[in-house]
């Protein structure tokens, strides 16, 4: 039980961060929207830094246990594909949550989940581009180097789909389909021996 209002409480905080952002939400809003009292937010979190904190690391948490799932034998190449479609789909199935990770990380980098998250995506995309030159399946490059600016690729693919999203009235599934192919497609292009 105490699971599950722990994640009614975080899914009621994205949906009230999004509607105004992270600083004008309060632990009041938070709560009527999960439909708890205020004080039962505190069982859980010790301030509203801390549920961001909470929303940042289950992201993460998806994604390493993703990335942990991926066959070892596969090609690098091919786990960035499965990876980038992965994650897209994500971000259509959940848009608020996606906006949360783009508006709030600039915001609020120096809370320890928020860098943790970036620098462990950084980190995945880093050793991908290791495993491929050790393999010879990519070129040499700066490992550290290329596994930033794809993390910034990826970024800037998810904040255009979400805006182009809000735009237009293309399917976000099918903006974020489109996102993964180019990203795949420019980063295959870069990464090939």
């Amino acid at each position: 039980m105490a699971a599950n209002k722990k994640e009614i409480i975080r899914q009621a905080a994205i949906e009230v961060i999004v509607e105004g952002g992270f600083h004008a939400a309060t632990t009041d809003a938070i709560a009527a929207k999960a439909g708890v009292a205020v004080g039962t937010i505190y069982n859980y979190f010790r301030n509203k830094e801390a549920i961001l904190e909470h929303i940042f690391q289950v992201e993460l948490e998806k994604r390493i246990d993703y990335l942990r799932g991926l066959p070892e034998e596969l090609p690098a190449l091919e786990k960035l594909e499965l990876f980038l479609q992965w994650h897209f789909g994500l971000i259509a199935q959940d848009p608020a949550t996606g906006r949360i990770l783009l508006r709030e990380r600039s915001n609020l980098i120096n809370l320890p989940a928020i860098r943790g998250y970036m620098e462990a995506m950084t980190g995945y995309l880093t050793s991908l581009v290791e495993e491929g030159m050790g393999k010879g399946q990519f070129r040499p490059s700066n490992a550290a180097l290329t596994g930033a600016i794809m993390f910034g690729a990826l970024e800037a693919a998810v904040r255009h789909s979400i805006m182009a999203w809000e735009q237009t009235s293309r399917p976000l599934e099918l903006i974020t389909q489109e996102a993964a192919r180019e990203l795949f497609l420019l980063f295959s292009r870069s990464l090939l021996a």
